[in-house]
């Protein structure tokens, strides 16, 4: 007899799993085919990949934002960027923003619009920011055409709150001495930037730095403000305690 224990009922980074478990045993519904008996990994083996893979964390903080509080979402953004504080932040994800042009030029983990300032979230685990990234940010956050005086910005996270490029990346813009590498050069000019005014769109982004951990410990304290005694209050506990235990798998 199969019995149900308190640890299977269902948490929602869990049904995003339970979604990729469905397509590996039917890919051709995503027009696509097993590959040979010889090469086919087993179930867990893949799940574990992805599980160390930047895109499915990706995914994972997507839905968070598109579900959380806009008033939630901006907390959390002010504690890990103490200076960009609001009261709203919404996701930017729709299909035609996927598509578009604007994407393409960086292809941003997540953006959000934080009472109207645009925030890119740069999401890392094994792989390591550079130059070429960060200027990438900067043409994204000059396409957008934000309010001059509130320049878009940068917040870069991963296992630690430390990113060496970013620093060599802001020494050499405060020395002016940051070159802009001929592809990246191409890419702004298809989209009607100069370099110089690239070079003054790096320099006015602000750039953030946090952790894992940071994010996991805010979210821990949200948990203590929600009430649990109305049905809203229940689902809002139910999506921080999942992004919480998807963090907790970030060890450092």
């Amino acid at each position: 007899m199969q019995q149900i224990r308190q640890s299977d009922i269902a948490t929602w980074p869990d049904e995003y799993e339970s979604i990729l478990e469905f397509y590996f045993w039917e890919p051709q519904h995503l027009n696509r085919f097993s590959p040979p008996p010889d090469r086919r990994k087993a179930l867990n083996t893949v799940l574990e990949h992805l599980r160390a893979k930047e895109v499915p964390l990706n995914h994972l903080f997507s839905i968070f934002f598109s579900l959380a509080p806009a008033a939630l979402s901006a907390r959390l953004i002010s504690a890990i960027a103490p200076d960009i504080t609001s009261s709203s932040a919404d996701l930017i994800n729709s299909s035609a923003f996927r598509r578009s042009k604007l994407r393409g030029i960086c292809q941003p983990d997540l953006l959000l619009i934080v009472d109207g300032r645009p925030v890119f979230l740069e999401l890392k685990l094994q792989a390591k920011t550079s130059k070429e990234q960060l200027l990438k940010y900067a043409l994204a956050g000059e396409t957008i055409g934000a309010n001059r005086d509130i320049p878009p910005a940068l917040v870069l996270v991963g296992r630690s709150a430390k990113f060496a490029a970013a620093d060599i990346f802001e020494r050499e813009r405060e020395a002016g001495s940051l070159i802009v590498p001929a592809k990246i050069e191409r890419r702004a000019f298809s989209v009607e930037v100069s370099p110089e005014r690239l070079v003054e769109a790096a320099r006015r982004m602000p750039i953030f730095r946090a952790s894992y951990a940071d994010i996991r410990n805010h979210l821990l304290s949200e948990l203590e403000t929600i009430s649990t005694e109305v049905e809203g209050g229940q689902t809002l506990r139910k999506l921080v305690v999942g992004m919480v235990y998807v963090l907790e798998r970030l060890k450092p």
